[in-house]
This record gives structure tokens, sequence and C-alpha cells, in this order.
């Protein structure tokens, strides 16, 4: 009987070590984590219970494995481990743009790495106390014990190799990932991409409402890093909302393809681009400029062309190949967080008030020099999983309200030293961003949304043109749920040129004749389709499949 007893006390304090660690992982609030991925309030969401299950088989091999055998467990417990990790944060699986992004690492903050970092060492203290102190149950072997083990052991198998499951989809996706970016894909000289750019306000003779004199103005464009247009409003970004309101605005408008490198040079390509950001981390300078420098024209390659200087400026140190990419991008001139003082000693990247003061000192720059310029800035502190505690946005508790209400803080302070100056008489300064907002379920949690599709990088984004003095009728110019593949043609009809030569794959959104990859949103593995009022999962036409692998052909 005390044997038995404590056999019992000791399977009762595993199970609840168990429960304390999917409590301590979970922050203590289920509701906080799930409330966005749930169809009733009591029941959770299905890969949730997908790895409920999949834990329970684990638990339950201790039990009735020795504990010479238990480590031979260990493979499918740190695959778990891996997956409840990214689902704790994410609320879905290990994606392959997930793993794609590796690299990127440090751009999700110092609080969000110890976290992770502290949950797996938690995880890993778990399993060494199950492999050593769990208990394994005595059994009486009979037919009745054998076939519940074989039931168990067929069980722990089905669900290692069923494709919903955490270990098969683990698989799954680095396989994608193999897909996407190591198969060979045929060279060609993108002769039947190439077209000659017709001005679209010129070949309608009406006027252009941004630049009505065809003047040549300078152009500055601010990539903000993440930003859905759901998160603009009167009252967490009022700089931004008024802008908006003053400006030309293109409404149901989404972002083609995300991260962001994939998202900075697709825009200013206008095309698709396969190499993700763990794949140009992993590129030599050599291999970069042999596979994308001149590939494609793009903006910066255009404004060179017509004697612009271009400027590519950015929040980190100046070794990040972010920069490097930007360069074999077309842009000439790069400014890192090296050539300015930060605000913070204990922090190497620029601030988002810090990158704001810079690009003020580099348009000065470019006035005494008497310059035309084309200046791109991509910020760093609205990134997923960075803390801001400057500016914060009411009570401070919510970090996507802290960092969006921050960004709009240091926005709207670059934007009246913007206006006090000469500058804005004859520049044109656009807000858009690389790529939508991350929507893990705190964001949609945030801004009472929930995504319909497996891509969590799929929504519709700013695109606001300024231009001082200018009134723009109508201020609102809806884009029917085309994408930002349109970003480059459209502000090349907007900055009055004509007669260019590129391979873009997207048209003027004042060009009516849009064309269908207009509306594919392509996510690494995942697609999806755009319209005015709705996104929804797709799957990729062959035709569509063998136009993106010509096109990569050329464009890399």
């Amino acid at each position: 009987m005390k044997i038995f007893e404590s056999l019992r006390i000791r399977l009762l304090i595993s199970m609840f070590i168990v429960i304390l660690y999917f409590g301590i992982a979970l922050d203590f609030s289920l509701s906080k984590l799930f409330i966005s991925h749930v169809d009733e309030a009591t029941s959770f969401s299905s890969d949730f219970k997908r790895l409920v299950i999949y834990f329970l088989l684990i638990f339950l091999s201790f039990i009735f494995l020795n504990k010479k055998y238990r480590f031979f467990v260990f493979p499918f417990y740190l695959v778990w481990t891996i997956q409840f990790l990214n689902f704790s944060n994410t609320g879905v699986f290990l994606s392959p743009l997930t793993i794609e992004n590796l690299g990127e690492y440090s751009s999700i903050g110092l609080g969000l790495i110890l976290k992770f970092v502290y949950l797996f060492i938690l995880s890993l203290a778990l399993f060494v106390y199950l492999l050593v102190v769990m208990p394994k149950i005595r059994l009486s072997w009979n037919w009745k014990i054998s076939v519940s083990a074989f039931l168990f052991l067929t069980l722990f198998i089905f669900f290692s190799v069923r494709s919903s499951y955490p270990v098969a989809q683990f698989v799954n996706s680095f396989y994608i990932v193999y897909l996407n970016n190591y198969a060979e894909i045929e060279r060609n000289n993108g002769e039947h991409f190439l077209k000659r750019f017709v001005n679209t306000f010129n070949a309608k003779g009406i006027e252009n409402p941004i630049n009505p004199k065809n003047e040549k103005l300078n152009l500055i464009i601010i990539f903000t890093e993440g930003l859905s247009d759901r998160v603009i409003s009167e009252a967490l970004t009022p700089n931004l909302y008024k802008l908006r309101q003053n400006s030309l605005y293109f409404e149901n408008y989404y972002n083609h393809t995300a991260p962001t490198f994939r998202g900075l040079r697709g825009q200013l390509i206008s095309g698709f681009v396969r190499a993700a950001n763990s794949d140009v981390n992993t590129m030599s300078q050599r291999r970069l400029e042999l596979t994308f420098k001149n590939s494609s024209e793009s903006l910066p390659s255009i404004f060179n062309d017509n004697h612009y200087d271009t400027v590519f400026l950015g929040p980190h140190q100046s070794d990040d190949k972010l920069y490097l990419y930007m360069k074999v991008t077309g842009f000439r001139n790069i400014r890192s967080s090296n050539d300015f003082h930060t605000s913070n000693e204990h922090n190497s990247e620029l601030t988002d008030h810090d990158i704001f003061n810079f690009l003020a000192e580099i348009i000065d720059e470019e006035m005494r020099n008497d310059n035309h310029f084309f200046i791109s800035m991509y910020n760093g502190e609205t990134h997923h999983g960075m803390i801001v505690k400057e500016h914060i946005y009411g009570d401070g508790v919510n970090d996507y309200f802290n960092k969006f209400h921050n960004f709009d803080f240091c926005l709207g302070k670059f934007i009246e030293r913007f206006n006090e100056s000469k500058v804005s008489d004859n520049t044109v300064l656009v807000i858009t961003t690389d790529h939508s907002t991350y929507a893990v379920p705190l964001f949609e949690d945030s801004f009472r949304f929930k995504t319909n599709t497996r891509s969590l990088f799929v929504d519709k984004i700013p695109f606001i043109v300024y231009k001082k003095g200018v009134t723009v009728n109508p201020l609102i110019f809806n884009a029917h749920g085309r994408n930002s593949l349109c970003l480059a043609p459209t502000l090349l009809d907007l900055m009055g040129m004509d007669g260019i030569k590129h391979h873009f794959l997207g048209t003027s959104l004042f060009d009516e004749n849009d064309s269908e990859l207009e509306h594919l949103s392509i996510i690494g593995a995942d697609s999806v389709e755009t319209s005015e009022n709705e996104y929804h999962d797709t799957k990729i036409r062959e035709d569509h499949e063998r136009l993106l692998k010509d096109f990569w052909g050329f464009s890399g």
C-alpha cells in the first residue's frame, strides 16, 4: 500500500509540474493567447488540441517505458517543444516563413528572445524530470496489457506522421523551405517581360494629382516595419491619421509578399522575390552581386538614370546584409546606425526617434549639395516582438499600442520639421510598409479582428502620398484589392516619368488594366487571393507558377 501511495503521489507531482509548465509558458493566461483562435469561449484552437494530444502520448510513453529507453522519445519531445514555443507566441505551428526568417532573430527584440530561451530551458528541465523521476507503472503482461501497449504505439506513430500534427508539420515546413529556396531555376534574360512604361496621366490626357506641373520632384519613401492599415486610428496614431486625411490615400490595398527582404526588394522592382531573409544572410557579397545586381530595373536604378542621388537608410549596423541587399537593388548610398549617434548607449540600433532625426539630417545634407534625391527609410522599433517604453499609449500595458504610438509620435515630429523646411515645396513624401503586421493572436486581440488565412502576413496596408500645398480630389483612391506590386509603377506615374524600359509585374493603380498577379499575395509557401472586401487562401495556378519561375530566372 505504501509503494502504491508513493507511486500515486509521484504521478500527481509529475502531472502538477506539467500543468505548471503549461501555465508559465502561456503567461498564466489562456484567454490572452487564444481569444482570437476559438470558435467559442470554452474551446481551444485545433492546433492547441493537437499539441495537448501529442504531449499526452509522450507523457504516457514515460509511464510505459523503462528509464533506459525513455531517451529515445527525446527527438519527438524536442520537436514538440519547438512547436509549442512557436505556438505560444504566434498561435500557429512553425511555418516555412519563420524558418526562412531565423537569421533575423535580433530584430524581434531582446525581451522575446529571452522569453524563448527561458521557456526552452524550462522545457528541457521538464524532460530531465520526466526522464529521471517519472515512475514506470509495473504491469503484469497479459493479452489486455499487450493490446493496450500495441494500440498506444500505433497511436504514437499515427500522430507522428499525420501532416496536421507537430512532428510531420515540422518536417514538412523544412521540406517546403528547401523546395522554395534551393530547387534549381533555369536562367533567362527576361526578354519576354520587357516593357516600356507609359505614363497613365500623359496617355489619358488628365492632370497628375500630385505633380500637375510635371516638375522634377524629390521622393522620400518611409517603409514602416510591419504596419497594417487597421493600426491607423485618430486615437492611436493621430499624426498618421491626420496625414492620411490630407494626402492621396489608396484604400483596399494589400501587401504582395513578406518578410522584410522580400517586401522591400519586391516593391522596388515590382516583382516577387524568391530569396528569403535567411538566404540573403548566408550569401557572400560576390554571390549577392552576381544574383541580384542589375538583374531587374528598380525604383532606385531608374532614379539613378535620371540623375538623382539615391539613399537607403536603415536602423541596423553597417554589417547587416540588408544594406548590401539594398545596394545591389540599386541604391548608391547606404546609411546605417554607424553614421549616426544613437540616443541609447546600450543599443547600437537606431530607435525610431533617432532614425527620423537622421532622416532629417540626410535631407538637409542633400539640400546643401543641391541634389535631387530619392531616399528610402526603413525603421525597426515596430518590428514583431519589440518593446518600446518611450511615448507609451494610455496605461502602457499593450506593447502593440505602445510601439505604433511611439512611431507615430516620432513621425509627427519629423513631419513638423519637414513642412517647415523649403524641401517640402518640391518633395513627395510616401508612407507605406515593408509588409503587413504579423498577425499573432495578441495583435488580433488588440485590434479586434481574426485573420482567415494560413498566412499571418497578408492584410490591407497603408499607401499614403503627401505633397505640401497640393489638394487632391478625391483624397481617397480605391485600389479594389490590388497589391504592392503596384507601388513602383504608381510612383513613376505620380513623379511624371515616362518611356522607361522595365520588367515590372505590376501596373500603376491609375491604370484600370490590372493584372491577376496584383490580386495574389505569395508568402513563402502560402498564397492568398485579395479583393476589395476580403482575402482568402488560394492555390497558385500552373501558368502563374511558370511565370514566377521565369521571372526568378533573371531577377534573382
